[in-house]
């Protein structure tokens, strides 16, 4: 099915106001290094690249910052018209150094001990007291986990919780 007339309009504006959120997103991760891509919002985002610009908008509604954001754009700001570089994505059986560093660390290890004090030395998977291991369920908080956030599994759940055989 095929969308004609005004409808196809608003369409395409909108996917274009989403480009270039998406724009602003990876400009304000990857080359400014202001935020990291994990909840960034495309307002928050816009709001961010708005102040970083030093753009005062009083009282803007959100339309109003969208259509100044897609006029810079169309004036050729500098730093919207270049292409951001994204750098290249670690592989996930490759934690990076400094991951490896924070596990063997005193703070790592204060936390795992409070959550085992919280849930026991026990998987919570198959209950099993052997070979036991902390997993982190998303990485979103690393550096400064929460309970919640975190999983007491045993060796061989954590193994199937990741996928490795």
């Amino acid at each position: 099915m095929r969308i004609r007339g005004k409808r196809a309009t608003k369409v395409k504006q909108m996917w274009r106001e989403h480009r270039m959120a998406n724009r602003i997103k990876r400009i304000l991760v990857y080359q400014l290094k202001m935020v990291p891509w994990i909840g960034l919002k495309e307002r928050n985002a816009i709001d961010l690249f708005l102040d970083y610009k030093k753009v005062l908008l009083p009282k803007s509604t959100w339309v109003e910052k969208k259509a100044h954001i897609l006029e810079m754009f169309n004036d050729g700001d500098p730093i919207l018209t270049q292409r951001a570089i994204r750098q290249p994505r670690v592989k996930r059986s490759e934690p990076s150094m400094d991951y490896k560093k924070y596990l063997r660390s005193k703070e790592w290890q204060d936390v795992r001990e409070s959550l085992f004090k919280v849930r026991g030395k026990k998987c919570e998977e198959c209950g099993s007291e052997e070979q036991i291991n902390v997993h982190h369920k998303h990485y979103g908080s690393l550096y400064n986990e929460k309970l919640k956030d975190l999983q007491v599994l045993c060796r061989s759940c954590h193994r199937k919780t990741h996928k490795i055989n």
